[in-house]
């Protein structure tokens, strides 16, 4: 038994830009939900980090909590 800090770090990369399209349709108490998301991920710069950036106009009023 190893006790301590991990011997290998694994980390995942994102090597080519990639757009996909969901939705959903669902009924919760007689109400019915929808929803709907684009998502485009792309490689950024080494060692740039992690960007976001929404275009989700701001009078769809999508609360806080859902853009990071």
């Amino acid at each position: 038994m190893n006790v301590g800090r991990p011997q290998v770090v694994y980390r995942e990369t994102i090597e080519k830009e990639v757009e996909v399209y969901g939705q959903i349709s669902e009924e919760m108490d007689e109400v019915k939900h929808f929803g709907e998301v684009f998502l485009r991920i792309s490689p950024n710069r080494r060692g740039k980090g992690v960007e976001f950036h929404s275009e989700v106009p701001e009078e769809r009023c999508l609360p806080k909590a859902f853009v990071h």
